[in-house]
């Protein structure tokens, strides 16, 4: 019955996680794959990405496919996206970018971030579907609205350079700033430039610095070199040849 199911689920979590009990994923593997066989639909998500990472099973991603797209066909978001990504890449299956773009649309209309980035990324490049500016750059929005800042970096670039939407530097600019205050060291540098340039905001060198330091400490490569042209001219900071050759070699190396 129901209960049965989904205490088959709950104890091959706890062998998964080894909570009260020993840790055992082959265990774990075994009641994960009884309660997918019965339906439970977090069971295949569960029992299809062990199946895909040979997680107390050997890897078999033909069927761990096949898992995802059985819970995705019944609503479970995550599969839908990791399908998604496993029929983009021929990863175990017959590669269809077509069938990729659909299940990746149907994770990010069902409010999936990651899924709503993605399939931005997708209608951006016309991968597997035809190129929509219009739509990528709402897709992005929708994504930046819950977090994901991957998805900030995209929206501004398209905002900065008038893709698919009104150009507005400003609004560009809030999203870099937004995607570099929540850790992103793409979004640092492209605030440090707008910052640098004065793009979309009053110019300010010195501000543009710190941005740039911080993508450097985040290991962004392409910060290095704009760090050093910043202290080798003395923009922002204290002139500095010794200092701007360092970064100059670590860029080039």
């Amino acid at each position: 019955d129901g209960g049965q199911i989904d205490a088959m689920y709950d104890y091959g979590l706890i062998l998964q996680k080894g909570e009260g009990v020993p840790l055992n994923e082959k265990e774990s593997a075994r009641y994960m794959k009884m309660a997918a066989e019965r339906g439970h639909i977090n069971g295949m998500f569960n029992y299809a990405t062990m199946l895909k990472n040979g997680t107390g099973v050997e890897v078999d991603k033909r069927l761990a496919s096949d898992y995802y797209k059985y819970a995705a066909d019944q609503g479970h978001v995550n599969s839908m996206f990791n399908y998604g990504l496993m029929v983009q890449k021929g990863n175990g299956i017959k590669q269809n970018k077509e069938e990729a773009a659909k299940y990746f649309q149907q994770s990010a209309d069902s409010g999936l971030k990651v899924g709503q980035f993605k399939y931005g990324l997708i209608l951006r490049s016309g991968d597997g579907v035809p190129i929509n500016k219009i739509e990528a750059a709402r897709y992005f929005k929708l994504a930046s609205s819950q977090g994901d800042t991957d998805s900030m970096n995209n929206y501004g670039v398209m905002l900065q350079n008038g893709e698919g939407i009104e150009k507005n530097t400003s609004e560009a600019c809030r999203y870099f700033k937004m995607s570099a205050d929540n850790g992103s060291k793409v979004g640092m540098y492209k605030y440090g430039q707008m910052l640098k340039n004065g793009e979309g905001t009053p110019q300010d060198e010195e501000f543009a610095c710190q941005y740039f330091k911080k993508a450097i400490d985040k290991g962004h490569v392409e910060s290095l070199n704009e760090y050093g042209l910043m202290l080798k001219e003395g923009r922002g900071i204290e002139q500095n040849y010794d200092e701007a050759a360092k970064y100059f070699k670590l860029a080039a190396d």
